[in-house]
């Protein structure tokens, strides 16, 4: 009877134990939602403002940018322009350019203009009060400005896809390395100082763009309507791929050189025509003229001077994707690279906040979502590097506070989407109940019956002894 006693005891010891590890959830100590470090507050930018001697005379300190966290640093040193800098030419804007480690507004008196140079803004204008005024208010709008909305979604990589589309049976080919990439290489050189960039190239064969077209004096017209079957075209061209160990892919923009049979342009619906167009969220297509001569037996190489045509129109669509309006000269300045810094800082903060504070509120919603010790784990590594993105930002590091800021926003992204939170989402109790209880209950009545029987034998024999 001891034995049969202790055997029930056993058996329901193991139900209880395997019950309770299979019915609760995995839940680590997460930080409070009030431990989410603040946005930082407004980062003040210094600019050096150096003056030629000509124009101290005049009222400096109300030499003020329309944005305000620019803020000017009159350079009061003697010697602060130069020998032979008093009046505006390329030779003193190109020394400043190559010692300048700060945003610097050089203004001296000359003709009225207004160029840059890596990190220098120079500006030559009337000796005036109200013309240093206006050089003020200028520099503000073209140079310190605020980047527009990105034409991407925000994230941590961008991948970059280069094709080369050729029509027809001429089969045509480019040298990425040495020919493609460094039409945009100052580019991205500018920009992957702020998120990680990736490039891939290919070639593709007896390419399309649109089945509808029409011919006028020998030259091949495409509507804009025509283009509706575009992307599905254009989607037998590549597939894309998942890198290992991301959530999902990142944003690409697709850049495509098509070299057609014959003169093609697309026509809008307001009548002009042009040699490129764009789709959204998708890439841009330049239009390139038709190479010239017999089709070769093999592929023969893109001719450079189309190449450079290719080049300036991804150019044109790239500064529009990230928000930066159409300037003379070809590459990303330095200081808009400060411009787009301050930007995606940001963005960045106030993403990676309001994505740590949804899993936060989530997990306290919902009490079945399993919560494991990893997730805890990259939820504090973001936390630290958003109060060490705060702290770059406030020293006025500004590209340590956006690289920081980026891996926040990339690990805050990797815990919201970790898969494990969302398959315990809707896995309810009743739904618990009835995926265990079939396993458990034909055990569970037998063992039952014989522990309720035990109890009633032993009931049973002390009546016996009593009345003995």
């Amino acid at each position: 009877r001891v034995c049969s006693l202790l055997t029930v005891a056993a058996i329901v010891a193991c139900f209880v134990a395997v019950w309770w590890h299979l019915t609760t959830v995995p839940r680590a100590v997460l930080p409070a939602v009030g431990e989410i470090p603040a946005a930082p507050d407004v980062v003040e930018v210094p600019v050096r403002l150096v003056l030629s001697k000509a124009l101290r005379q005049f009222d400096v300190p109300s030499f003020r940018f329309e944005d305000p966290t620019f803020v000017a640093k009159l350079d009061v040193q003697s010697d602060s322009l130069e020998a032979g800098c008093e009046e505006f030419s390329e030779d003193c804007l190109a020394r400043y350019a190559e010692a300048a480690t700060e945003l610097t507004v050089v203004l001296s008196v000359g003709a009225p203009a207004l160029v840059s140079r890596g990190l220098v803004v120079a500006a030559a204008l009337e000796e005036s009060q109200l013309a240093l005024d206006e050089t003020a208010r200028q520099v503000s709008e073209s140079f310190l400005g605020r980047p527009g909305a990105l034409g991407l979604e925000l994230a941590g990589t961008y991948g970059f896809d280069f094709t080369l589309v050729s029509e027809g049976h001429r089969r045509l080919t480019w040298k990425y390395h040495t020919q493609v990439g460094p039409l945009l290489e100052p580019f991205f050189r500018g920009l992957g100082q702020l998120v990680t960039l990736t490039h891939e190239s290919q070639v593709v064969h007896h390419g399309k763009i649109s089945q509808e077209a029409e011919y006028e004096d020998g030259r091949r017209i495409i509507k804009g309507k025509a283009l509706r079957y575009f992307l599905s075209q254009a989607n037998k061209w590549a597939s894309d791929t998942v890198v290992h160990g991301a959530y999902k892919l990142p944003p690409s923009f697709n850049l495509v050189a098509w070299s057609p049979s014959v003169s093609t342009s697309v026509r809008a619906s307001n009548g002009t025509e042009t040699n490129a167009f764009s789709v959204r969220h998708w890439g841009v297509v330049a239009m390139l003229p038709p190479v010239a001569g017999d089709c070769a037996a093999g592929a023969s190489m893109l001719p450079a001077e189309h190449l450079d045509a290719a080049g300036a129109i991804w150019l044109s669509h790239l500064r529009s994707l990230f928000g930066l309006g159409p300037r003379a000269g070809e590459q990303l300045a330095a200081w808009e690279v400060h411009m787009l810094a301050r930007e995606l800082l940001t963005q960045f903060f106030a993403k990676t906040v309001q994505s740590l504070r949804n899993l936060l509120e989530l997990v306290e919603r919902l009490p079945l979502v399993a919560v494991k010790e990893p997730i805890r784990n990259t939820i504090l590594a973001s936390m630290g590097l958003l109060a060490d993105a705060k702290r770059d930002a406030s020293r006025g590091d500004l590209m340590a506070a956006v690289r920081n800021s980026r891996n926040a926003f990339t690990l805050a992204q990797e815990a919201l989407h970790d898969e494990t939170i969302v398959a315990q989402t809707h896995f309810s109790l009743e739904f618990t109940y009835a995926v265990y209880l079939p396993i458990f209950l034909p055990v569970c009545i037998p063992v039952a019956n014989e522990l309720i029987d035990q109890v009633k034998r032993w009931g049973g024999g002390r009546k016996k002894v009593k009345t003995s």
